[in-house]
């Protein structure tokens, strides 16, 4: 069923809490009450877009330039998904693995093969085809990404679910505030409706999932709010945050290069191979060619030949003319960031909410691996073509010089990962390999905050694979004697 804050003091709870409504919220729910488990969401909107929700999102930006908090994450019935563009593609295995060659890369506690049984179940919640690859050579490889509808997860269809459910709730206007620990476990959430009046809501499981912001967010204030920490130990809590940057890389000029995999705009998408990025200790990254040539009529074809062919002499006769000549496909460049400990959220000393909760302060910066990855990504193209025979590739000045990205266009994805990550030890991470909170019994984080490393790949379709997986241990656990 779906109500609202007013009701809920009167709601008798279902054994599981979960914070937030967007895809792994409502995957999680949705796949519980299959199961025939049932939980309550608390999510802090409604089912549209207010400017009161929004306001809670506001935040400080210190380091690189990023986007406005306010608009990079979304508080209403959906979550992110409501700006979702739809990009589709699971984690490659080497993202999973611990990596020698790079301090601060230590690998997932879990393997890839531990979600690749939710790839199915995850494709169809998504309406995507399973995904292919294949290696071009030694250090390239030719990947498919999918374009979801997208599927918004607040949505009529899954209002519809929510509505018809005995099994999965949903409680809307119902913003957490703080969460309070007892005796190693979560023992209740406090939570404020609109006018600002704060009830108690009892857990028997708690899951948070409330963004890659907003998780780090409240752990760090319910840690200074309850009498026990949620976190016991927080060395690592709100830190390793990261994100997949993008950037306009170049240009390149084909004949002959095959591509295999069809998406529904005329791109074609490359990555280094694991063998490449240990040999040239970089990141996993994504090469994504826009191809605007090769539609014209012949005689149009011809002219921009010959137009491009006298590049840069009749360069300035056609800017005079206002005219618009491609000679070259542009490439965009969408890659793995470094976690580091200085890329973090800290909850502000100065500004709160209108909840009092301190407002989230973000440090974000680019390394020089993160840098320098663009740059080897863009080269290994370059490379393999002129090999190849097949082309030849023209790269930005900030790229070869792997410095200062200037901040034009498309500067990052919205994909807030870390902050919470998944860890073998607590001196690591947040959560272990089940996602449960070290030290908590019945704490756990789930979403992108959760990632130790993100590849190249957008976010959502292994946060549904893990919402899956998540359901099945929470199934296990809430029935165990």
């Amino acid at each position: 069923m779906i109500f609202d804050f007013d009701q809920l003091s009167a709601f008798n709870i279902p054994p599981i809490v979960i914070i937030g409504s967007g895809p792994a919220g409502v995957t999680l729910a949705r796949t519980l009450a299959n199961k025939g488990v049932d939980s309550l969401i608390l999510e802090a909107g409604g089912m549209e877009l207010t400017e009161r929700t929004q306001e809670t999102c506001k935040g400080k930006v210190i380091g690189d330039e990023y986007w406005d908090l306010e608009y990079s994450h979304l508080k209403y019935f959906g979550g992110a998904s409501n700006h979702w563009s739809g990009f589709c593609r699971q984690l490659d295995a080497v993202d999973f693995e611990p990596r020698d060659d790079i301090d601060s890369h230590l690998g997932w506690p879990i393997a890839k093969t531990d979600l690749d049984p939710y790839l199915e179940p995850a494709s169809k919640i998504l309406k995507v085809p399973a995904l292919k690859e294949k290696t071009i050579s030694r250090r390239l490889k030719e990947i498919e990404f999918a374009l979801s509808p997208p599927v918004r997860f607040g949505d009529s269809e899954y209002e519809e679910f929510f509505r018809s459910s005995k099994r999965a709730n949903l409680c809307l206007n119902a913003n957490v505030i703080s969460l309070r620990a007892r005796n190693g476990r979560i023992e209740a959430a406090e939570v404020a409706g609109p006018d600002g009046t704060v009830t108690t809501v009892r857990t028997g499981f708690a899951v948070i999932c409330a963004g890659g912001i907003d998780n780090s967010r409240l752990l760090l204030w319910s840690n200074e709010m309850s009498e026990e920490p949620v976190v016991a130990d927080s060395r690592t809590l709100g830190k390793y945050w990261f994100e997949h940057p993008h950037n306009m890389g170049g240009e390149v000029k084909t004949h002959g290069f095959p591509t295999e995999y069809n998406f529904p705009y005329d791109w074609t998408f490359l990555s280094p191979t694991a063998e490449a990025m240990r040999e040239f200790r970089i990141l996993n990254a994504s090469i994504r060619i826009y191809h605007t040539l090769g539609d014209d009529s012949l005689p149009k074809a011809m002219a921009r030949s010959a137009f491009c062919a006298t590049r840069p002499v009749s360069t300035g006769v056609f800017d005079r003319l206002d005219v618009s000549v491609k000679c070259a496909d542009p490439i965009q460049l969408v890659w793995e960031q470094e976690p580091r400990s200085e890329n973090r959220i800290e909850l502000s000393k100065q500004e709160k909410d209108g909840f009092g909760v301190p407002r989230p302060v973000l440090y974000w910066k680019k390394s020089k691996l993160d840098y320098r990855t663009a740059k080897v990504a863009l080269e290994l193209l370059g490379r393999h073509l002129q090999e190849k025979n097949q082309g030849v590739v023209h790269s930005y000045e900030h790229i070869i010089g792997a410095k200062h990205h200037p901040a034009t266009g498309w500067m990052a994805g919205h994909h807030h990962m870390g902050g919470t990550r998944m860890a073998e030890r607590p001196d690591l991470g947040v959560v272990d390999r089940n996602l449960k909170i070290f030290g908590m019994a019945n704490g756990y984080v789930l979403g992108s905050s959760v990632f130790p490393h993100g590849g190249h790949a957008n976010p959502t379709f292994t946060i549904v694979q893990m919402s899956l997986r998540l359901a099945e241990h929470l199934e296990a656990t809430s029935r165990a004697p």
